[in-house]
């Protein structure tokens, strides 16, 4: 079910950019692959559609500038892209020790 949402969402944010339908389906591939790790419960779905889909017009060779990209998303979705939206994956304590250079182990 969600999927048919992030579908018609994405779809909207596309037409919005003049976005080319290969951009769109590799954005809601991201999209499904991230999900299937990630409960949705955890995170904002309407940020990860905009991520999706940044990275997909990335890849797809027809890139978009961060900022056009939020500024659609946060036209098409008002109220959605919000600071107080729920916490990020990765937000929380790290689950391991910070990486650190030969330099400072010595």
């Amino acid at each position: 079910m969600y999927h048919v949402l992030h579908g018609t969402e994405i779809a909207r944010l596309g037409r919005r950019m003049q976005t080319r339908q290969q951009a769109l389906a590799t954005a809601q591939l991201y999209i499904r692959r991230f999900y299937t790790k990630v409960p949705i419960r955890d995170t904002n779905p309407y940020l990860v559609m905009a991520t999706c889909l940044y990275l997909a017009l990335k890849m797809e060779e027809c890139p978009q500038h961060i900022r056009i990209v939020v500024s659609e998303a946060r036209t098409c979705w008002p109220g959605k892209l919000h600071p107080t939206s729920p916490p990020l994956i990765g937000s929380g304590p790290p689950l391991s020790k910070p990486c650190t250079t030969r330099a400072q182990q010595m």
